[in-house]
């Protein structure tokens, strides 16, 4: 009963002192408050895990490194902040360490828990406490024998990045060996038996993707592995798709509700199809990788193929254009303007230098192929965007030439729109965006681009303004097209 009083005394004395949304307030009270729990009840278990865990709770991943401490209370200040020091300096983070270790097998779920805490997770924390103090061989012996404790399979993903970080960082030059024993504890989070056997991911639950994907894909990778990284890449591939083949199965007003996200899980399972593409490229199977990508770009949605973050797609498939066994120039400008010419005022994963380079030589030796004069202009645009003011003459001079060589082409008027909009001749701009909608009423960019324009004429028409932002809330929302014919093709690739 008195333990109980003090506590509520305490606790509302505390508090009263954070400020709201103060997250570091909040522990440094609470750590306080723990401090007094603990001079009456100066073995409490439960109080001793809460305090480490606000004291001295570092999150690990594959890029986390081992370092000597720079101060005598150091190690317990991850993300430090100045307020913390003397709060945190007379907390023995290894002594309390030691002490569950020797005298507690579990906690059960308390205060700010959310699972049961084992033996396992004392000595992961204390192999932590080693890491972080430059002891990484001490580190490593912890973290392996808290993995012969059972660990559930939270504990066990946080316990197996850690080791790996630690094969991982242990050189600073490339080791093959290394690379594999940090693989071999990816595997432990993702095992091998995945990479084969697509899971069956549902949205808002811990099981809509894999923990460390991206480090096992990258790893594989650096050791070679090229045979398991493509199965696991299609698998990956097929456990979104078939998530995204689920939600688009559910109602209009679920689908409205989440126009992005579904659309984002789409991407994600064509983007790791890619990666197979890729794969093939590097080591010269074009024809798979060309069925791949075809593949990929044909099961974009079509109100959604001029976004930006396909630019890479259609610029693999260009390269490939200009393979001997699959030489075709007309393909591989087509493609090269798809990466290009897309909206966005960005590339994502092109260099545009190397499109310059490429494209300059394709005009030299076709300079009557109009596509690649838009594409000129599009870089130049691309490439000055950052700068105060984009070169007007140089880049309608461009614009023109395709117009002259026969080219109709929604992103000539476009681009136009763009540059009068940067010149603040906002009316001329208008009338630009209105051809590019007059050649192609489904691209989103250009309705956005003429309301921000329209929004900053006084007095504009109102019923105009709210005619394109009725025709935007038409557009935006993604065509959803069912993938299982493109999945039961994975399994060809």
């Amino acid at each position: 009963m008195k333990l109980l009083l003090y506590t509520i005394i305490f606790t509302l004395s505390l508090n009263l002192s954070a400020q709201p949304g103060d997250i570091i307030g909040w522990r440094i009270n609470r750590v306080k408050e723990i401090n007094g729990l603990l001079k009456i009840d100066t073995n409490n278990h439960q109080l001793l895990w809460e305090r480490l865990e606000i004291v001295f709770n570092p999150h690990f991943n594959l890029y986390t490194q081992t370092r000597k401490p720079i101060s005598k209370s150091d190690f317990m200040l991850i993300g430090d902040d100045h307020r913390l020091r003397n709060t945190y300096k007379n907390v023995d983070v290894l002594a309390d360490i030691n002490y569950l270790i020797e005298h507690t097998t579990t906690i059960k779920k308390g205060f700010n828990q959310w699972k049961k805490i084992t033996t396992a997770d004392f000595i992961y924390k204390k192999g932590q406490y080693y890491y972080l103090n430059g002891q990484p061989e001490q580190a490593l012996e912890n973290y392996l024998i808290a993995l012969q404790k059972n660990p559930d399979s939270y504990l066990l993903n946080r316990i197996s990045i850690s080791i790996a970080a630690y094969y991982y960082t242990l050189d600073t030059t490339f080791n093959l060996e290394n690379l594999e024993k940090a693989l071999e504890y990816i595997d432990i989070a993702i095992p091998k038996e995945i990479e084969n056997t697509p899971e069956t991911f549902e949205r808002f639950t811990d099981k809509n993707h894999h923990p460390f994907e991206r480090n096992k894909i990258m790893l594989l990778e650096l050791t070679n592995k090229n045979e398991r990284l493509k199965k696991y890449l299609k698998s990956l591939a097929k456990s979104h798709l078939r998530l995204y083949n689920k939600e688009i199965k559910k109602s209009d007003d679920y689908k409205k509700g989440h126009s992005h996200s579904i659309p984002s899980t789409l991407d994600k399972g064509l983007n790791y199809l890619f990666k197979v593409a890729e794969n093939y490229y590097k080591v010269e199977e074009y024809e798979k990788s060309k069925r791949i990508l075809e593949l990929i770009i044909g099961s974009i949605p079509d109100n959604r193929k001029k976004y930006s973050y396909y630019d890479t797609y259609y610029y693999l498939l260009a390269k490939i254009y200009t393979k001997k066994c699959y030489k075709n120039t007309n393909l591989e400008i087509d493609n090269l303007i798809n990466t290009i010419g897309s909206p966005s005022h960005h590339l994502r994963g092109v260099a545009l230098n190397q499109l310059k380079t490429k494209l300059n030589q394709l005009i030299i030796n076709n300079p009557n192929k109009p596509k690649l004069f838009l594409g000129k202009s599009f870089l130049i645009y691309k490439e000055s965007i950052n700068s105060k003011m984009v070169d007007k003459k140089e880049i309608f001079n461009l614009l023109d030439t395709s117009q002259n060589l026969g080219l109709v082409d929604y992103r000539i008027p476009y681009l136009k729109g763009l540059i009068f909009t940067q010149y603040l001749e906002y009316d001329k701009a208008i009338v630009e965006f209105d051809k590019s909608i007059a050649i192609s009423d489904r691209n989103l960019n250009v309705y956005w681009e003429k309301l921000k324009i329209l929004r900053k004429i006084p007095n504009y028409d109102n019923e105009k303004i709210e005619a394109i932002k009725a025709k935007l809330k038409k557009i935006q929302q993604p065509d959803f097209n069912d993938t299982t014919e493109l999945i039961n093709q994975i399994d060809e690739l």
